[in-house]
């Protein structure tokens, strides 16, 4: 009898045993999830502009609104446990590739850039939907309008100007479940535009990112800059 009873007692541990390495819990059944999730997008909207004298007696102009699109890529890493996946990762990279018109105006003449803009975002997540970031962008001049400036009673001839940039970029975001994001991005100049245009320029950008997440599980994300 006694024997009966331990072989019944082993039988019911070793069936324990069984159905907790079966759990998703088991040390021994854990999922393995991707350490990297690769989403590629486009984006567009708006994208408010204006210039600032390097010095205080260098001319100024207010702001002008412009378009601003292009490609993202985005590339998101650190799982924020065993059982999640890098899609809600800890943080991200974000390379883009924009067209962007930027510039400045005021009561007696604008001045019209063309850029093709490359920010590269870092971006953290604290929570799996909010986000902060910070980055580079690096702004090609592509062309420009008028050919002279009539700034504070003084003339400024910027024919064959090329106001290449280099701006640094924080915003602060949140991207929900679903995909949908909303955020706020402003990008300040480093550099003076020319030496013949002593003015460094600042921007806001406001618009509608999608994600189309990349491998076997790929699914649409959505996300929105203001």
């Amino acid at each position: 009898m006694k024997k009966h009873v331990i072989m019944m007692g082993l039988a019911l541990l070793l069936s324990g045993l069984a159905v907790h390495a079966q759990s998703p819990f088991g040390i021994e059944n854990q999922v393995k999830q991707k350490k990297v999730s690769l989403s590629l997008g486009i984006t567009a909207g708006a994208n408010m502009s204006a210039l600032i004298g390097v010095t205080t007696s260098d001319p100024s102009m207010g702001l002008k609104p412009g378009f601003t699109g292009g490609a993202v890529f985005q590339i998101r890493f650190i799982p924020r446990n065993n059982r999640s996946g890098a899609e809600t990762g800890w943080m991200a990279i974000q390379p883009e590739v924009r067209f962007t018109m930027q510039g400045g105006k005021n009561a007696q003449t604008s001045l019209n850039l063309s850029y093709l803009s490359i920010p590269v975002m870092v971006q953290f997540y604290p929570t799996k939907g909010l986000y902060v970031e910070a980055g580079p962008v690096v702004n090609i001049n592509l062309g420009h309008s008028p050919n002279e400036l009539q700034l504070a009673g003084k003339q400024y001839e910027i024919t064959g100007l090329k106001a290449h940039d280099v701006m640094m970029g924080v915003g602060v975001g949140y991207l929900f479940d679903f995909g949908l994001g909303l955020g706020i991005r402003y990008n300040h100049g480093v550099l003076a535009l020319n030496k013949s245009l002593p003015m460094r320029s600042y921007s806001i950008q406001a618009g509608v990112t999608y994600l189309f997440r990349l491998g076997k599980s790929s699914h649409r994300a959505a996300a929105i800059d203001f």
